[in-house]
């Protein structure tokens, strides 16, 4: 009766450990490349902190790193100041400012190249993009 006891204790231990041994590996291969979701803003001193606020409320608790880069092109609202400030206060966010269509053409095509994991690209200025993108970032850095 002991070596049973001592036999299911030492397997269940041993399944302990293969779980979260595994658990480490894909935290450590998720951390070293952070998924990158890009938004294309113009003029959106609106609606642009709340969005980036509420994406990095909403997956503070993700085990994803995730990187958010922001082109503004050419706004001429204080989205660079907003963008600027945002940017200091999280590490996650990062804006590049295009003048036009195609630098930012030139600057998608880059991230794409050198970015490992590129989640999704957001063309906010669309009317309603802004109101979709939160449970998107939330589906992607969360499960």
């Amino acid at each position: 009766m002991v070596e049973a006891l001592v036999f299911w204790g030492l397997a269940l231990y041993g399944a302990v450990m293969l779980v979260w041994q595994v658990s480490q590996r894909l935290k450590r291969r998720l951390a070293a490349n952070p998924l990158t979701f890009v938004f294309i803003v113009q003029d959106a001193e609106a609606h642009i902190e709340g969005v980036l606020r509420s994406l990095t409320l909403r997956t503070a608790w993700s085990t994803r790193l995730r990187r958010v880069l922001v082109i503004d092109l050419a706004s001429v609202d204080d989205t660079p100041l907003i963008l600027e400030r945002l940017a200091g206060e999280h590490d996650c966010i990062h804006w590049q400012r295009a003048e036009s269509e195609d630098e930012v053409r030139r600057i998608l095509t880059r991230t794409c190249l050198t970015e490992p994991f590129v989640g999704c690209i957001y063309d906010l200025r669309a009317a309603r993009a802004p109101r979709d993108v939160t449970e998107d970032m939330i589906r992607f850095c969360c499960h």
